[in-house]
């Protein structure tokens, strides 16, 4: 959201069901969802934006590793590394920790 002109931009197209996190980092924003049974792809997944210009986002990647829902997304002080937590499908309660090198995410 602009506060000056209280203009807001949305990022949308990407996920398949609702958005459980959200991580930042200089121009680069993470989102992931929880798990869509009814959809195709039924893993959650993680988007990765470019909003370096804000009237137009656009999504440069789209990663999964978590069987569930992803929890918690967070990166690093220098913006190398972003770390995701999810949910890991049957076992109740268990939990998988994934650490992504965000310049690997990008390139592959």
């Amino acid at each position: 959201m602009n506060v000056n002109t209280q203009e807001q931009t949305f990022l949308q197209g990407e996920h398949n069901s609702e958005i459980t996190c959200i991580a930042l980092c200089n121009n680069l924003v993470v989102t992931g969802q929880a798990a869509n049974e009814i959809s195709i792809e039924k893993k959650p997944y993680i988007v990765l934006w470019d909003i370096s210009d804000m009237s137009r986002p656009r999504a440069l990647k789209k990663v999964s590793c978590h069987q569930s829902i992803i929890t918690h997304l967070h990166f690093d002080q220098g913006g190398d590394y972003l770390v995701s937590i999810g949910a890991s499908g049957n076992m109740q309660g268990q939990s998988l920790v994934a650490l992504w090198k965000v310049e690997e995410l990008l390139r592959s």
